[in-house]
C-alpha cells in the first residue's frame, strides 16, 4: 500500500504516467534495466509533382478527343477546352 501511495504522489507531481513509472522504478527497483522506447523513423516518400490546372485541363482535353462515343455534353466541353488554346 505504501508503494502505491508513493506512485500516486509521484504521478501527482509529474502528470505523466510514463515518467512516474520510471521514477518509481528507479526508487524501488534500481537494478532493472529500462527498456528502450523506439520512436517512429521518418519515412521518406516520393511526392508526385503537383498537377497544375493547365495540365489537368490538357489531360481532360486529350481524354475527350480520344473518347469513341461522345455525348452532347462531351462535345460542348471539348469545344470549350479547344477554345481555351491549351496547347
Amino acid at each position: 500500500m505504501k508503494k502505491l501511495f508513493c506512485y500516486c504522489v509521484i504521478f501527482f507531481f509529474t502528470f505523466n504516467t510514463l515518467k512516474a513509472a520510471r521514477i518509481y522504478q528507479m526508487i524501488y527497483h534500481p537494478t532493472i534495466k529500462q527498456p528502450d522506447i523506439q520512436t517512429k523513423k521518418e519515412i521518406k516518400s516520393e511526392t508526385l509533382p503537383k498537377q497544375t490546372k493547365k495540365n489537368g485541363l490538357k489531360e481532360t482535353l486529350n481524354y475527350l478527343r480520344n473518347k469513341k462515343n461522345k455525348t452532347d455534353k462531351d462535345k460542348n466541353s471539348l469545344s470549350f477546352l479547344e477554345g481555351m488554346n491549351l496547347q
